[in-house]
């Protein structure tokens, strides 16, 4: 465990190569708190201002909105809140899921970070085994399920990464028209509302709200395999998240031009279906007959263009 300067009084696994550093939190949600080209000097993980950038152990019951907006979050068994039926009655599931205020059992075995947890809301136990190669950051899931229970649940990766003036990006393995959330400010004629996935001059791709003071939260339909690439047009520097993995099925896009306390960040969001909440699953993760799925996540950093 290292000490990093985001992290007061907390013990971080720190994942590095010549290329790139990455910061992993057990005691915050495991979360990513940050993520360093080393090549061309860039955080690409965003963090809000002053002191609020400061990583901090959570207790469950927090609101996710005054807690660490620092880096990336895993979110289980939802992203946004919600009721769902389960054993006994309903289950109440928080913002943002569960275990961004947990702590989780880790170890760094070698080069390799690995977290995992059990659920308290949903008979889940989620793993993670993260490691630095190269230019990436592999990430390597796995959920299996304790017992009988059938609850519907959605994970989504929820990284806040720096959203560049001049920033474009570019998708591949998604598909449907872009679907709208919610947001701030985004007239309902924005060309952004209304283009589908692959466009020539898509305005997603140029990540056009139409001005500052916007956001919105945006869903389109993903294969099995895909990535999505983030380009900083000035300094000529991208970052890229590529997903693998039957269970993934969804991409979400957060673009934050100043519509939410005035932040300019943005989130790539692979998940396991194109929806906001657990209450609006309608097919489980799982494949007929088994009790544990797995997907991956490679994260690079790279020159623009690359």
């Amino acid at each position: 465990m290292t000490q990093h300067p985001r992290l007061p009084g907390l013990d971080a696994h720190m994942l590095s190569s010549d290329e790139l550093e990455a910061v992993v939190v057990p005691k915050s949600g495991a979360r990513v708190a940050s993520l360093v080209d080393r090549v061309r000097g860039i955080e690409w993980m965003w963090a809000p201002p002053g002191t609020d950038s400061r990583v901090r152990e959570n207790t469950p019951g927090d609101d996710f909105a005054t807690g660490p907006i620092v880096g990336a979050d895993e979110c289980i068994p939802t992203v946004g809140a919600c009721r769902v039926s389960g054993v006994g009655g309903h289950v109440e599931m928080p913002d943002h899921g569960e275990v961004w205020a947990r702590s989780f059992d880790s170890a760094l075995a070698g080069t390799e970070s690995v977290a995992s947890i059990g659920l308290h809301t949903v008979p889940l136990h989620f793993r993670r085994a993260a490691s630095v190669r190269g230019a990436t950051l592999r990430m390597d899931y796995t959920v299996r399920r304790l017992g009988d229970h059938r609850v519907p649940w959605l994970w989504s990766w929820h990284p806040l990464f720096v959203l560049p003036e001049e920033a474009t990006l570019a998708l591949e393995g998604v598909s449907g028209q872009v679907r709208f959330e919610s947001g701030e400010g985004v007239a309902s004629d924005n060309p952004v509302l209304h283009c589908r996935a692959g466009d020539v001059g898509t305005p997603l791709h140029a990540l056009d709200l139409g001005g500052p003071g916007r956001s919105a939260k945006l869903f389109l339909d993903a294969s099995a395999e895909g990535a999505a690439t983030l380009t900083d047009v000035r300094r000529g520097s991208a970052i890229t998240v590529r997903w693998s993995g039957e269970a993934l099925r969804g991409l979400g896009v957060w673009i934050n031009r100043g519509g939410w306390n005035g932040y300019q960040h943005m989130a790539i969001e692979p998940c396991t279906e194109p929806v906001e909440s657990a209450d609006q699953v309608r097919s489980s993760p799982f494949a007929a007959g088994s009790d544990e799925t797995c997907w991956s996540l490679d994260v690079t950093v790279h020159a623009a263009g690359d």
